[in-house]
C-alpha cells in the first residue's frame, strides 16, 4: 500500500481507537479497521493472566465465539509464540514480531496448538504486539495479533514496523480504558462516575485547560504540594491550566514536553506509551504522585464543559496507600525481606536512606530490591511504583 494511503487510513484508525476508550463497544469495529489496514483475514485483541496464560477480555476479527472457545481452553499458556517470547525474554511491551522470529515454521506444525486451533481455522502466519506487558495491575497483559493463511503473502518487516508504531497509541487508548472502570468494571463515562473513582482524573483541552477535575483531583490540588493551575493569559476566561509549583520549576519543562506527547492525537510515528509515566516528588523529596496522561477523541460523553477535552490525565497519591508486605508475598512470592524492600520505593529516598530503614546494609537493600523486581516483572521503579499504587488502590 501506498504510504500515503496507509498513512490517512491510519490516522482513521487512530481515532477510531481513541473514542473506543469511552465505549468499549466500538473496539470490535477498531480491530476490523486493523485488521483490513493490514490485510490480515483474522485478527485478535486479547489480555491474558501470567503464569496461568487464562484469557480475559477479548476483541475478534473473523473468528468465531465457538473457535474462541477452544483457544480460551486451551489457554495463551499452550500458545507457541507465547512460550516462544517469555523464553526469549522479549514479551515486552511496546514490542512486535513477526512470527516466523519466534518460532519456525516446522516447528510450528509439530505443535498441538497448530494441529488442533490453527491449521483448522486457516492459519499460518502471524505478525504480533505487546500492548501491556503486566508490570502495571491496573492493566493486564494485552496482545494485538494479525493472522494470515499459509499461502498468503507473508507478513514484512513494514507491516512489524507499523505495528510497533500502533502500539503506543493503543496502549493510551487501552490504558484510559482500563484506569476509567469502576469496582464494578463499568467504564466511568458520566461525571458522577469519575467522582467515584479513587484516582484523580483531570480532563484537558487542547490548550491544556483543566475543563473538569472529579472529586480525588480536586482533593490532591487542594494540598498544593506538587500540581496547581495556573489562570490563562488569555481575557476573558474562566479556565486554568494544570502547571506545576514553583517548587518543581526544575521539573516543569520536562512536564510539559510529556504532556504535549501524551496528548498527541494525530498520526505520531512514535507515541508515547500510556506506562510512561511522571514521577512527581513532595516537599521532603521523596515521591508523592504518579501521572498517566493520555489523548481523547473529539467525541465524549460527557456534557460540557467536559466534553471539550482532549487529554485525560490520571493522578495517583503514594502517601494515601495501604499495602501491606504480606499481600506481595501472596500475589508475587516475594519474600518477606523482598517485599520490605520494595514497599521502600513508596517512601522514596537514597538506596543508603531506605537501606537504612530497614536495618540492613545498601548491598543488601539491592540484592532483596533486585528480587522483588525480577519476581514482579518490573523493570524501573516508576513500573514498581505504578504497580504498587494499582495494588493498593480499593
Amino acid at each position: 500500500m501506498d504510504p500515503s494511503a496507509f498513512d490517512a487510513r491510519h490516522d482513521d484508525l487512530l481515532h477510531q481507537a481513541y473514542g473506543a476508550a469511552l465505549e468499549p463497544e466500538r473496539w470490535p469495529d477498531v480491530l476490523a479497521a486493523a485488521a483490513a489496514l493490514w490485510r490480515a483475514p483474522r485478527a485478535l485483541l486479547y489480555s491474558f493472566s501470567v503464569p496461568s496464560g487464562a484469557v480475559g477480555f477479548t476483541f475478534a476479527h473473523n473468528i468465531s465465539p465457538r473457535e474462541l472457545q477452544i483457544y480460551a481452553a486451551r489457554s495463551a499458556s499452550t500458545d507457541p509464540f507465547v512460550e516462544a517470547a517469555q523464553r526469549l525474554g522479549v514479551l515486552t511491551e511496546g514490542r512486535a514480531h513477526l512470527g516466523h522470529e519466534l518460532v519456525t515454521r516446522s516447528t510450528l506444525e509439530a505443535t498441538p496448538f497448530y494441529r488442533d486451533i490453527w491449521r483448522p481455522l486457516g492459519i499460518g502466519q502471524l505478525c504480533t504486539g505487546v500492548i501491556f506487558d503486566g508490570t502495571d495491575a491496573h492493566k493486564a497483559p494485552t496482545a494485538l495479533s494479525f493472522y494470515r493463511g499459509p499461502d498468503d503473502p507473508p507478513f514484512t518487516e513494514d507491516d512489524r514496523t507499523r505495528l510497533q508504531r500502533l502500539l503506543g497509541h493503543l496502549s493510551r487508548a487501552l490504558g484510559v480504558m482500563f484506569h476509567l472502570r469502576d469496582r464494578e468494571s463499568r467504564v466511568a463515562s458520566t461525571l458522577s462516575a469519575l467522582d467515584a473513582l479513587t484516582s484523580g482524573v483531570l480532563l484537558l483541552g487542547a490548550d491544556r485547560s483543566v475543563q473538569h477535575l472529579n472529586a480525588a483531583a480536586r482533593r490532591m490540588l487542594s494540598v498544593g504540594d506538587a500540581v496547581c493551575l495556573q489562570p490563562l493569559h488569555v481575557l476573558p476566561t474562566p479556565w486554568r491550566r494544570l502547571s506545576l509549583v514553583p517548587r518543581l520549576n526544575q521539573l516543569q519543562r520536562r512536564f510539559d514536553v510529556w504532556l504535549g506527547r501524551a496528548a498527541t492525537l494525530g498520526n505520531d510515528h512514535s507515541p508515547s506509551h500510556f506506562s510512561e509515566a511522571f514521577v512527581l516528588p513532595g516537599p521532603s523529596g521523596q515521591p508523592q504522585f504518579v501521572l498517566n496522561a493520555a489523548p481523547l477523541a473529539p467525541s465524549s460523553p460527557w456534557p460540557p464543559p467536559a466534553s471539550a477535552a482532549r487529554v485525560i490525565v490520571f493522578m495517583y497519591d503514594l502517601t494515601r496507600t495501604d499495602l501491606p508486605p504480606e499481600r506481595l508475598c501472596e500475589l508475587f512470592s516475594l519474600t518477606p525481606a523482598e517485599a520490605k524492600a520494595a514497599l521502600q520505593v513508596l517512601a522514596g529516598g537514597s538506596t543508603t536512606a531506605m537501606a537504612t530503614r530497614l536495618g540492613v546494609s545498601a548491598n543488601t537493600f539491592k540484592t532483596q530490591l533486585a528480587g522483588a523486581y525480577a519476581k514482579t516483572m518490573t523493570h524501573r521503579q516508576a513500573d514498581l511504583l505504578k504497580l504498587l499504587l494499582s495494588l493498593s488502590t480499593p
